[in-house]
């Protein structure tokens, strides 16, 4: 308890200091854990609320266990900081600003909102149609996990680019295909994607009134309420849905919702509290997490989620097997270090420091992370591998100039 309140404390300070400077990024990525760590503090050391969550794995009697979680948390978010100003204390070259912040310079034309699209193609591969209209229970064993690990891969960066499509039309249609799509198959992951859309939404693009990102959230937890509602069931798939929506328990469903926001932020503290006391992490496991290889070159998927899982569909956190297998110590130096190193590049290869380029700076930092929350290791390492990827790629395409022809 003692860590966690003061690591939290110490978090609520950097904020307070980089508003007043005015270092927006580094602002930008603390506010994640204090509003992840402050909720958790909240519902559950202060009030009990939040201990109506899903499994059985929450225990009382592990409070202190969840507060050393909580602190790591905080301690991870401030290392990445403390790396960011790191390499701003030596780094003074003058950067390429917009003249104007007007975010038509962002926007994403027809065939950005095709690429938004992907995610619904690769959750079509994974599953049989007809499931997708009825399906039998909530995980199935003919969906295909491989297809399902690129639509899950895709739909982060589609919930960041999603907001930026400039036809309002074309840009809910996006949202809702993709949304949906994931709904179909009770996965969460649609519910991320509205998340993202409406947090970008409400603090960066502004191009709606403020009700407007405040219901596309609204509607994200009740969507959730509905996953957690069709699991309770036993069903999945479009009918299940309206059958939910028309003929469900309304009692049921509002208690969902409650039920949803506790998964989405306390759920990982407890699973990892539970790692701590319970598992051993395994080098052999760690390596293969972390190597940069596709399955194509080395697959050992089968066994590797037999083995990091505390049963069917509930993985071990990559962040908790992290810490386990390093120690904090040496976690913390890791991150600290990786963070230096990806900053390090991106004062040599970047050469602007405008809206779009700290949107796929907090991406890198920020998504990765929160995936590792809740799945495995190797999950979350693709991902960072795919993040860097990304922002890199952007930040060379920007430094090309085209000369026209005379």
């Amino acid at each position: 308890m003692i860590a966690a309140s003061s690591s939290y404390a110490l978090l609520l300070f950097a904020a307070w200091h980089l508003r007043q400077r005015k270092m927006w990024l580094e602002f930008a990525i603390v506010l994640v854990p204090i509003l992840y760590c402050g909720y958790f503090g909240l519902s559950i050391f202060v009030f009990s609320f939040g201990e109506f969550m899903p499994f059985t794995y929450y225990r009382a009697a592990l409070k202190p266990v969840y507060g050393q979680v909580s602190a790591m948390i905080s301690l991870h978010f401030l290392v990445v900081v403390l790396a960011l100003l790191s390499v701003r204390a030596f780094d003074h070259r003058p950067y390429k600003r917009m003249q104007s912040i007007s975010l038509r310079a962002f926007s994403v034309g027809p065939f950005g909102a095709l690429f938004c699209m992907l995610p619904v193609l690769f959750v079509l591969l994974a599953t049989p149609l007809s499931e997708l209209w009825d399906r039998p229970s909530f995980i199935v064993e003919t969906d295909n996990g491989h297809w399902m690990r690129f639509a899950d891969l895709l739909l982060f960066i589609s919930a960041i680019m999603t907001p930026f499509i400039k036809s309002v039309p074309l840009k809910l249609f996006v949202l809702f295909s993709v949304s949906l799509a994931f709904l179909l198959i009770g996965s969460r992951s649609g519910v991320v994607m509205l998340l993202i859309f409406a947090t970008i939404e409400f603090f960066i693009v502004r191009r709606h009134r403020k009700w407007f990102p405040i219901m596309i959230s609204i509607l994200g937890i009740w969507m959730l309420a509905i996953i957690l509602y069709l699991r309770w069931d036993g069903g999945g798939g479009l009918l299940a849905i309206l059958r939910t929506l028309f003929g469900g328990d309304p009692e049921l469903l509002t208690s969902a919702v409650g039920y949803g926001v506790n998964y989405l932020f306390n759920l990982s503290f407890v699973l990892i509290g539970e790692m701590f006391v319970s598992v051993e992490a395994e080098a052999r496991w760690f390596t293969y997490s972390i190597l940069p290889l596709p399955s194509a070159f080395l697959d050992q998927t089968a066994a590797y989620d037999a083995h990091s899982r505390f049963r069917n569909n509930i993985p071990y956190s990559g962040f908790g097997y992290a810490i386990i297998f390093l120690g904090p110590t040496i976690y913390l130096l890791v991150v600290y270090l990786s963070a230096l190193s990806f900053l390090s590049a991106r004062w040599v290869l970047s050469t602007r420091r405008d809206l779009l380029e700290g949107i796929l700076c907090v991406a890198f930092f920020v998504i990765p992370f929160l995936v590792l929350m809740q799945y495995n290791l190797r999950t979350g390492s693709r991902l960072i591998y795919v993040f860097a990827v990304l922002y890199f790629a952007v930040a060379l395409g920007r430094r090309m100039r085209f000369k026209p022809r005379q």
